[in-house]
């Protein structure tokens, strides 16, 4: 065969070919799409979300989506509210689908440019969105339920009618992007990777004026269990890079408040983390300027940081997925919030729904632990740590007279905070006492003082519990004091005998 025929050949193949495969692509996007929402709306309790119609419209090269829904539970929470909704919020997500195998300028089944819409939106708010949806977002999917998406959600400024008035507030939008991984046959969800970052919110009248930059969450997680539902491993980030607040005190009523606060690099990092059975989760939180007044001191850095430890993974999922549902249980009754009755009812229920699985995780020996509790003085940093667990509890334990199960505890910890704190004190004869006081502690032996720094630490074992080593309580002390007394006795005799 001559090299033109052969090219004719190919290029028929390809004319062929290609339909085919699009064709096969938009009915493989089509199964995705249909049982990912089946399986998200099996998660969901009734009253969460409804769907109103579902339409899927399939060609050759490409289909389109769309899916029309309600929240309930939005209308719910605005009865007996001055804003009480006519009728039940209702949304709608459109979709229109590119078939691969080559969509969207990758091998894959299908890409999507969507957008979320409010319907029968009041003027007003319609107006704020400037003829945008509330999201739009592009899309690619895989043929194995795999997806990558980024998103948006338009900024606005929204003032108040009327030329006098200065106040306004003004949201700088949302953007993000979104990379899922997803499981045959039941389309949950593997992995995900998640940012979302909000670049400005601002708030302004008058008297004051508020201002955040820079909002970010991120998440890189992995689904703990194929059996399990929303129960994941990894770390979530929570960040802002400045937030500041300014009040004018010439026109603001609130004469006592500081013309500025100011607070920078605040981060949430949460991590959770497998080794083999049990799990560790690890929380990080701070910020790096913590600022009061124009001329105030900067309390930061200052520093949360906080771990479980030891927690036996499948009742940590156990625990976590009762909790879940009983929230999305909330939502989809939350009329029932404004009755007191029901609710102690509801969270009677809930408390004997987690018993059995706390205790199943406390005789696990877990361990708790504030690593750092710490914020910056203008007389130097003061600082706590703490740790506790339970060695070989049982369930009956929490339940006998006896009390035995509070031996079984074990727990110590370490604090230091400036010396000089004390003068702060307005009082002088409380400060005074407060000095004394603590030159008895230290003279006890519990505490002690270095460089100008308290220090002190604590134990609890065995029932018995230690100050810096010592036995600490009313008898102890007492003991302690007479012990003093007698050896000063001891030495005055001494002296006396000597002088004679």
């Amino acid at each position: 065969m001559k090299t033109p025929a052969k090219f004719a050949t190919a290029a028929v193949i390809v004319a062929v070919a290609y339909p085919v495969a699009a064709w096969y692509s938009g009915r493989r996007i089509e199964t995705i799409i249909t049982e990912q929402f089946a399986a998200s709306q099996k998660m969901l309790p009734p009253g969460i979300v409804e769907i109103v119609e579902q339409k899927f419209e399939r060609g050759f090269f490409g289909s389109s989506m769309t899916v029309t829904f309600t929240l309930p539970f939005v209308k719910d929470l605005a009865k007996g509210s001055t804003k009480e909704l006519a009728k039940d919020l209702k949304l709608t997500w459109r979709a229109k689908f590119r078939h691969g195998p080559f969509a969207g300028g990758s091998f894959a089944a299908a890409a999507s440019d969507d957008e979320l819409s409010v319907e029968d939106l009041p003027p007003e708010i319609a107006a704020l969105l400037n003829g945008k949806a509330l999201v739009e977002s592009h899309t690619v999917y895989g043929f194995g339920g795999s997806s990558h998406a980024t998103f948006s959600s338009p900024a606005f400024e929204l003032k108040p009618e009327g030329e006098d008035s200065t106040a306004r507030v003004a949201w700088g939008g949302i953007s993000g992007e979104v990379t899922t991984a997803a499981t045959s046959p039941d389309w949950k969800v593997k992995q995900y990777r998640f940012t979302m970052r909000v670049p400005s919110i601002q708030a302004v009248d008058d008297t004051s004026s508020f201002e955040l930059k820079d909002m970010v969450f991120e998440a890189d997680q992995t689904r703990a269990f194929d059996d399990g539902d929303l129960f994941f491993l990894g770390p979530q980030k929570f960040s802002v890079a400045n937030i500041t607040a300014k009040f004018d005190k010439s026109k603001s009523e609130k004469e006592e408040a500081p013309k500025l606060v100011e607070i920078g690099g605040i981060v949430y990092n949460t991590d959770t983390s497998l080794k083999g059975d049990f799990a560790d989760v690890t929380v990080r939180s701070g910020a790096e300027t913590i600022k009061v007044g124009e001329k105030g001191h900067n309390y930061g850095p200052a520093h949360y940081d906080a771990s479980l430890k030891h927690l036996h993974a499948r009742t940590l999922a156990e625990i976590n997925s009762t909790i879940t549902e009983f929230q999305l249980s909330q939502l989809s009754n939350i009329a029932s919030l404004g009755n007191p009755g029901e609710s102690i009812e509801t969270m009677g229920a809930l408390v004997t729904s987690l018993a059995k699985p706390l205790f199943e995780l406390l005789e696990q020996a877990p361990e708790i632990s504030l690593d750092r509790l710490s914020f910056t003085t203008p007389q130097g940093e003061a600082s706590l740590s703490l740790r506790a667990t339970i060695k070989d509890f049982k369930a009956a334990d929490a339940f006998a007279k006896s009390r035995r199960w509070v031996t079984k505890i074990e727990a110590s910890g370490e604090a230091s905070a400036p010396l000089a704190l004390i003068d702060l004190h307005d009082d002088e004869a409380k400060r005074e006492k407060l000095k004394q006081q603590i030159t008895d502690l230290t003279a006890q032996g519990y505490l002690a003082q270095e460089n100008g720094v308290l220090k002190t630490t604590a134990a609890f074992r065995g029932g018995q519990f230690t100050i810096n080593g010592k036995p600490f309580g009313p008898n102890a002390m007492a003991t302690s004091g007479a012990g003093d007394e007698e050896s000063e006795g001891d030495e005055e005799s001494e002296g006396d005998e000597e002088s004679e």
